[in-house]
């Protein structure tokens, strides 16, 4: 086998990899599910930041710290017509 084929072989096992371990989740619990908060915390040191965008160029935001071992703080905001030519 050529240099170029086993490298060709090595980056899609790698991608393949990638995209079984990518879909796992992290070390930490859901937070939310869909738009409801759920029991679970973020991990100390953590952030989740989330995005949510809607058909009229609405955008909603969602940011989520976790400040202590049992204490998150959090903040979200929604933006109208923000993204869009109107």
């Amino acid at each position: 086998m050529s240099f170029f084929v086993q490298k060709k072989i090595v980056i899609k096992i790698l991608a393949i990899f990638f995209l079984v371990f990518s879909s796992v989740p992290a070390f930490s619990e859901t937070t939310y599910i869909f738009d409801t908060p759920t029991k679970g915390m973020l991990d100390y040191a953590n952030y989740n930041v989330d995005f949510r965008f809607f058909s009229d160029g609405g955008v909603l935001t969602r940011m989520s710290f976790g400040i202590f071992e049992a204490v998150n703080l959090g903040v979200g905001w929604e933006i109208e017509n923000l993204v869009g030519t109107q």
